[in-house]
């Protein structure tokens, strides 16, 4: 059996992720700061773009794509409701 490494391994406080520099909350991340304060207006369509992209592809029921928004809203009613009229699901 062959192992691979790369570099030293991780051991204790090397594993702990950092919030990044100037994180609204100062120590930690919600769930929608990425959203709200880290993305541009840019940043937020592509993403919406890429969302509406893959979930919106012909082989998707209609349900699964209502759920879609829904799951989306968790993250921000704002991301949620652009993703849901990206997929036709009202907004």
């Amino acid at each position: 059996m062959t192992t691979h490494t790369v570099g030293p391994p991780l051991v204790g406080r090397q594993l702990q992720a950092k919030p990044p520099r100037g994180s609204p909350s100062g120590t930690s991340l919600s769930i929608q700061e990425p959203w709200t304060a880290m993305l541009s207006n840019t940043h937020r369509d592509h993403l919406v773009a890429n969302i509406v992209g893959y979930a919106g592809k012909d082989v998707v029921t209609t349900d699964t794509k209502a759920r879609v928004g829904e799951y989306w809203r968790q993250v921000s009613p704002d991301l949620g409701a652009r993703v849901a009229k990206g997929l036709g699901n009202g907004g």
